[in-house]
């Protein structure tokens, strides 16, 4: 004789269906190598660049700054694993820094990028 619970379901049945409906509610990514990984490679980019004069300090530190907001988020979301949305979004963060130090890396390290196009030193140049 099959055990039931109080509703006439076997017990069994009820263990498989709840057991089935935790993956799809819980949707953990476990991506946490790779991001990291990532992370870090762009911050050691960055450092090799201001090194190199590749890029200006300026340019450094502002990606730095956006580098550890995203070390940040990543602490942030690691703490109960990593859902679809955090997954994408430190994705994208990613993708907007190597993006952005591409970008500043092809300027020649000159900094223009970050002066506006009237902007003029103390000396009256531009």
């Amino acid at each position: 004789m099959k055990k039931t619970t109080m509703f006439g379901i076997p017990i069994a049945a009820a263990a498989l269906a709840l057991g089935a409906a935790a993956p799809a509610s819980a949707a953990r990514y476990d991506n946490a190598k790779s991001l990291r990984s990532d992370i870090a490679q762009l911050d050691r980019q960055i450092d090799r660049a201001l090194v190199k004069r590749q890029i200006t300090r300026r340019e450094a530190v502002r990606l730095e700054a956006q580098v550890d907001g995203l070390q940040r988020e990543f602490r942030s979301y690691a703490r109960g694993g990593f859902e679809r949305w955090e997954v994408r979004a430190l994705d994208r963060g990613i993708s907007n820094v190597r993006r952005q130090l591409t970008k500043d890396l092809n300027d020649g390290g000159n900094g223009r990028d970050d002066r506006p196009a009237n902007y003029r030193d103390g000396s009256g140049r531009r």
